[in-house]
């Protein structure tokens, strides 16, 4: 999924006339960071949505730029991969209106044509993936509700100027910003040097070819604005982090190459063209460095905690019998889908039917935030009947699992709760467990 992924996204940048060098950088610049993670947490929808929306982009552009005898099947395979894209997460669905508006701006400057033929000639999927849209979202606030999950969703704390800039700083900082960056820079010395050189020193007549790249760069900047600020908006709550970057780091990516393409069309000296050309290879090769190893660092540690999990969990599982008494001792809150997640596995895979949880907190009161605050609530409303205050005797635990975060509050209070010399601690990373004597 992921090299085809990249391959029809790859595609897709060719389709709509990006060099092949932009083009691979482009793939690069969506996938490599710490967004890198959807390609091995697997149980994710972003995987899914990428993909889909990789062919819907690329049949998109077969329509506008290749399309020949084979243009209304482009069109309509293009419109069922964005559908089912939107069916994949909430933040395909309110990516809709961006790429109607990126096929429009593209098939407007292609055909040469005004803005109303524009809409005329692309009106039928317009109002069919409107549709889609609206209805799937009628379908989110009027049947799933927008605030039942506590770090997801928008409500009136979220949706605040400060709060939404913070997460569009939280979306750039994560788009490798140096490399934007510095192409902008380049781009914008180009820029004001051709136009000091063509319409200042020798003056030329009418500026169509500089009215032109404006009215571009314009629409360039309403796409990129489009496609990012919903994107903000959805995650304004919970921040972006890991896989919730995609899809938002395509519209800086699709920025980043399209600054670079026109510096490179604005650059007609060859030698000064190849210097330029040359600084900004180093540059993106030392930012895409740094990218690569954040992503191989996380992928390593995740592999690592899976091996150390696993042991962690066969250990439990060999020296216990199905009704023995196990404690997990998790945070509500930090801990909140991993305790779910343990519990699960040691009811259904372990087949361990005694299992009880021990809700301890790793910080003050007053340190979580209110959506950890949420979460804390939502863990005893879910878990509330098996915390361990429902065992009269807790001499019967026989096994201990827990976090290492949690693990050192956790020894505050095992001294008042059980015998500490009873259990011999086992060390797996990040996960410890307890065995009784």
């Amino acid at each position: 999924m992921a090299v085809l992924t990249s391959w029809f996204l790859y595609m897709f940048a060719r389709q709509v006339r990006f060099g092949r060098a932009s083009s691979f950088l482009f793939v690069l610049l969506i996938f490599m960071g710490t967004q890198t993670a959807i390609w091995w947490r697997l149980g994710t929808a972003e995987p899914i949505g990428m993909f889909w929306l990789s062919i819907g982009l690329y049949f998109m552009a077969r329509t506008i730029f290749d399309a020949g005898k084979l243009g209304p099947t482009y069109n309509v395979l293009s419109v069922l991969a964005l559908i089912i894209a939107s069916l994949s997460k909430e933040s395909f669905v309110v990516l809709l209106p961006a790429v109607v508006l990126w096929e429009l701006i593209l098939y407007r400057q292609h055909h040469q044509l005004s803005w109303i033929k524009t809409i005329k000639a692309n009106l039928r999927k317009i109002a069919l993936l409107a549709t889609v849209c609206l209805g799937e979202l009628a379908i989110i606030f009027l049947k799933v509700g927008t605030n039942r999950i506590g770090y997801a969703g928008v409500d009136s704390n979220s949706l605040t100027l400060h709060q939404i800039a913070f997460t569009v700083k939280q979306l750039f900082l994560a788009s490798n910003p140096l490399l934007m960056g510095m192409i902008g820079a380049v781009f914008v010395v180009v820029l004001t040097s051709k136009i000091v050189y063509d319409h200042v020193l020798t003056p030329k007549p009418p500026f169509k070819s500089l009215q032109s790249l404006l009215e571009e760069l314009f629409y360039v900047a309403v796409l990129v604005g489009a496609y990012i600020t919903p994107q903000a908006v959805l995650y304004a709550k919970s921040g972006f982090n890991e896989r919730y970057l995609i899809p938002g780091v395509m519209g800086f990516a699709f920025l980043t190459i399209y600054l670079l393409a026109k510096t490179e069309q604005l650059i007609t000296l060859k030698a000064l063209r190849s210097g330029t050309d040359a600084i900004l290879v180093i540059v993106t090769l030392l930012t895409l460095a740094a990218d690569f190893r954040v992503a191989r660092s996380d992928a390593k540690a995740f592999a690592s905690e899976g091996a150390s999990l696993k042991r962690a969990l066969d250990t439990l599982a060999s020296n216990t019998k199905s009704n023995d008494a196990i404690l997990i001792v998790a945070d509500p809150a930090l801990d909140f889908e991993a305790s779910i997640s343990i519990h699960r596995y040691l009811t259904i895979q372990a087949s361990k039917t005694n299992t009880y949880i021990d809700p301890i907190w790793r910080l003050n009161r007053a340190d979580y935030s209110p959506f950890q605050t949420e979460l804390r609530n939502l863990h005893l409303s879910l878990f509330g009947n098996l915390y361990i205050d429902h065992l009269q005797d807790k001499s019967q635990i026989k096994t201990i699992f827990t976090y290492r975060g949690t693990d050192t509050a956790f020894n505050q209070l095992l001294p008042t709760r059980f015998n500490a010399q009873s259990y011999t601690r086992l060390d797996f990373g990040n996960f410890i467990v307890y065995l009784s004597n």
